[in-house]
């Protein structure tokens, strides 16, 4: 079986999962939610665990548990409102229409537009590419968002791009910590994607960041 074949296994797998806590409401979702955070947190000890220099170890420790602790405070915050359910759905929705994006953008138009986004950290990355998931995401975010909020267009856009670019930062950070350990993945939970951490590092920082716009917007 291709790696791809088992890539879209998983996530299929994976969607049926959310997609049930989904239906159950929010209290199984927030469930959900914090064990992805929990499942996180072994991974990332265990990132830790495998890198030899102090100074790398006091980086990835500070980095990834900033990122776990403001993944909970965005959860948490969330939490607060009646629309929970419908926020997880809009997030998660424009991270994968992000990904997809980039993914697309990426492979067509990589080898014309060769500029890497963070060579340094992901070098299949390129900036095509990112533009790309900015784009999709935030047409995504967009057209979810405009049910809820009383918002303009063009302002529900330059909402998804921040939390796209969010969610960027996100997968970067995660390959930071991982490329200090000499590691490719940071589990092996999930078949295709490697661990938990992989699979759901764009929503360490998406989540908090949706949290901090709708604490504005809602003011």
């Amino acid at each position: 079986m291709t790696d791809l074949k088992v890539r879209a296994q998983t996530a299929l797998i994976l969607m049926a999962i959310f997609l049930v806590c989904l239906s159950f409401g929010k209290n199984t979702l927030s469930v959900f939610m914090f064990m992805v955070g929990a499942l996180s947190c072994k991974e990332m000890f265990n990132v830790v665990s495998a890198i030899k220099q102090f100074s790398k170890v006091l980086n990835v420790i500070l980095l990834s548990g900033l990122s776990l602790i403001f993944y909970y405070e965005g959860v948490a915050s969330l939490l607060q409102y009646d629309d929970f359910v419908y926020f997880i759905v809009i997030i998660m929705a424009s991270v994968v229409a992000a990904d997809t994006g980039a993914y697309f953008v990426g492979k067509n138009l990589g080898k014309t537009f060769t500029m890497k986004l963070a060579s340094g950290i992901s070098p299949n990355k390129t900036l095509a590419g990112a533009f790309g998931g900015i784009l999709s995401g935030g047409l995504v975010f967009t057209l979810l968002s405009m049910i809820l909020f009383d918002l303009s267009l063009l302002e529900l856009f330059l909402g998804g791009c921040l939390l796209v670019v969010a969610s960027i930062a996100g997968d970067l950070l995660q390959s930071y910590c991982k490329r200090q350990a000499g590691m490719s993945d940071s589990g092996v939970l999930l078949d295709g994607h490697g661990g938990v951490w992989d699979r759901f590092d764009s929503h360490k920082l998406a989540i908090p960041v949706f949290a901090y716009m709708l604490s504005v917007l809602l003011v």
